[in-house]
This record gives C-alpha cells, sequence and structure tokens, in this order.
C-alpha cells in the first residue's frame, strides 16, 4: 500500500512590526530608531501641531495622553516584539510590585534631590548652564492633564522604550555594563543637558534599570517612574503657588 508525504503546513505569516518578533532576536538600532521615531517624532510631532496656540505654552501637553494611549494601543494590538505581557505589565504584576515601585520612587527623588542640591553647591554659575525654564501650566485642567501625562502615562511608554527595548537588546549584544550606560545616556540625554538635570537623571535611569533587573518585570519600574514624576510634579506645583 503506498503511502503519499504530506508537506508540513505552513507556518503562519507574520504582521510586519517595528521590531522583530522575539523568535528571531534580532533587534539592531534601525528597529530601536523606528520605535523612538514612530512615539518621538510621529505622534508628538501630531500632538504639537495640533495643540491650539490660543492655549497657554504650559498647558501644551494637553493631547500627550492621546498619544500615549495610541502608542500602546498599537504596541499591544501589533504584537510588538516583546509583548506587554512578556514584559510583565500585566494586572497581577502591578497589584503585587505597588511596594517595591513606591519604595523605589520616594527613594529614587531623595538620592535624586540630595545630587541636585550637591552639584548646585559644586558647580556654583555653571548649574543654570541648558537649563530649561519651560512655562509652568496654568489653570486646573492645565495642572490636571501635566499630572495625568508625567504620572501615567510617561513611566508606560518610557519603561517600555528604555528599560524592555533598549536596555534588554544592548544587554543581550553588548553586556551589562554598556546597556546601563547606553540606557542612562539616551534617556538623559532626552531629558535635557543641563549639568545639574543630568546628574540627577542619570543617577534615576541608573536606579530604574536595576530596579528592573531586581524584579525582572517592567510593573515595578513603572511605577517607581510615577511615584517619581508624583512627587516631582507636587513639588514644582507648591513652589509655584507659594512663589
Amino acid at each position: 500500500m503506498e503511502t503519499t508525504l504530506q508537506a508540513p503546513p505552513a507556518e503562519p505569516k507574520r504582521r510586519s512590526n517595528l521590531l522583530t518578533p522575539e523568535q528571531g532576536l534580532d533587534v539592531g538600532l534601525k528597529d530601536i530608531l523606528k520605535l523612538l521615531g514612530f512615539y518621538g517624532v510621529f505622534l508628538q510631532g501630531i500632538a504639537i501641531l495640533l495643540y491650539p496656540k490660543s492655549l497657554p505654552e504650559g498647558n501644551s501637553m494637553l493631547l500627550y495622553p492621546f498619544t500615549a494611549i495610541l502608542f500602546l494601543w498599537a504596541y499591544r494590538k501589533y504584537g510588538f516584539w516583546p509583548s506587554l505581557a512578556q514584559f510583565g505589565l500585566t494586572h497581577e504584576r502591578l497589584r503585587s510590585s505597588w511596594k517595591a515601585g513606591l519604595l523605589w520612587g520616594v527613594g529614587a527623588q531623595a538620592l535624586s534631590i540630595a545630587i541636585g542640591l550637591a552639584l548646585t553647591e559644586i558647580l556654583g554659575p555653571w548649574a543654570d548652564w541648558g537649563k530649561l525654564t519651560a512655562e509652568p501650566p496654568q489653570y486646573l485642567w492645565g495642572w490636571a492633564t501635566h499630572l495625568i501625562s508625567v504620572v501615567v502615562f510617561a513611566p508606560w511608554v518610557e519603561e517600555i522604550i528604555f528599560r524592555g527595548i533598549i536596555f534588554r537588546t544592548a544587554k543581550l549584544k553588548l553586556g551589562r555594563t554598556w546597556a546601563l550606560i547606553i540606557t542612562a545616556v539616551v534617556f538623559t540625554l532626552l531629558h535635557g543637558v543641563n549639568p545639574v538635570t543630568v546628574g540627577q537623571i542619570l543617577l534615576v535611569s541608573t536606579i530604574l534599570t536595576l530596579l528592573y533587573e531586581r524584579t525582572d518585570n517592567l510593573a515595578a519600574p513603572v511605577i517607581a517612574h510615577g511615584v517619581f514624576n508624583l512627587i516631582a510634579t507636587v513639588v514644582q506645583y507648591v513652589h509655584v503657588t507659594y512663589h
């Protein structure tokens, strides 16, 4: 009796993503630049263009939550590498990471304030070099939008890109030390070039990366990042209110 050889079933065709799926594990610089460009240039550029010029400049983060939601929706919808679940960004992990995130966020802010005071004393007049003086938000809705943006959405998007993608990829390709340095430098430069701010953000970026390594998921760093930004925003609000 003759037997008929059947061809193996064809593998399902993957959708085209900004990043290579984890099975290939071949994420390169161009893939990371695509992701940064999609969010930082394309989506943020649209938000800047759509922001009404008649509104206060300090309230310019009005559309940031929408661009962040669109980024997170696209990331989840089109199965970018790695998935949100692989990052540990699940309800269960977020619930179980509140304590660690809170403690590390408060600790990072305390160390940031300490190093900021020390650098200001050491650098003297140079401490103001390259300092960005953005107009503070106006009205309650301006502060509310600012708070939602920096406490809720910025930590999600930035932790996915910097700790989840850049650090994870650099560690695989170049080793832990270089991954820490590259992640911290890129994260810091995107937040300004003032020497005091640079020192503070380098420290905070390293702390968040160490927390990511310690917990092996992004839930705790996202919470710690949000707590850090919350304290900074409250301090800024109090400073604007009473000065």
